[in-house]
């Protein structure tokens, strides 16, 4: 028992030419203290440091109430809350490990929604524009719709008055030639002046339709 208690006293004592590392202590050898110096010394010792003998304590006085000395107090509160604080610290970093799963999970959950919302916005927006296409390709079929028709009308007469000209022309008296031109002359020209006008005021051009996405927006 005392080899053992000498070996871990030993062990904190500190590093000095006074002590000889390679001597092993026990308990009842280290009787007396060096106080400036803070050096255990023992009776075989003590004679080479007579000089120091005003200094030296026994190290009973020394020990006495170690263990509810401020400093073992201190030195127990410190190493209570060293322990305490790695704890705290770790239960921290474990909430926090736990909450960026939890922050990542709600992310995910928010990205998806925002999906959603863009993807109702984008039908509500496709939507929108077929209707204007369809609206614009209506509007546009129609009046071109209208002048095919108005050019068929016009076209019709005219091929009217030319099986009139052709059949007058086989079984109608001289006479009857001349009074037949002269009245088909004039609705001829009728036919001229409105598909004259039809040209004048019907763009005769291809209309085209067209959409221009601005990818800025």
């Amino acid at each position: 028992m005392q080899l053992f208690q000498s070996t871990i006293i030993k062990n904190y004592l500190p590093s000095s030419p006074i002590l000889n590392s390679t001597v092993t202590y026990t308990m009842k050898n280290i009787k007396i203290i060096v106080r400036n110096m803070n050096v255990q010394i023992c009776y075989k010792c003590i004679q080479d440091h007579a000089k120091c003998t005003e200094n030296i304590l026994p190290l009973e006085t020394v020990i006495e109430h170690s263990k509810t000395s401020p400093i073992f107090e201190n030195l127990n509160q410190s190493v209570s809350d060293l322990q305490s604080d790695i704890t705290n610290m770790r239960t921290a970093r474990e909430d926090n490990f736990a909450k960026l799963a939890d922050q990542c999970k709600s992310a995910v959950n928010n990205i998806r929604e925002f999906r959603n919302e863009l993807n109702h916005h984008l039908d509500a927006v496709e939507k929108g524009l077929i209707t204007k296409l369809q609206e614009a390709e209506n509007k546009c079929s129609q009046h071109v719709k209208e002048v095919i028709k108005s050019l068929n009308e016009v076209e019709s007469d005219i091929s009217n008055f030319g099986n009139i000209l052709q059949g007058i022309k086989q079984h109608a008296s001289e006479l009857q030639v001349y009074l037949a031109t002269r009245e088909i002359e004039k609705q001829v020209s009728d036919k001229e002046n409105r598909l004259t006008s039809l040209m004048e005021n019907t763009p005769f051009y291809d209309i085209t339709v067209s959409m221009d996405i601005d990818t800025q927006v």
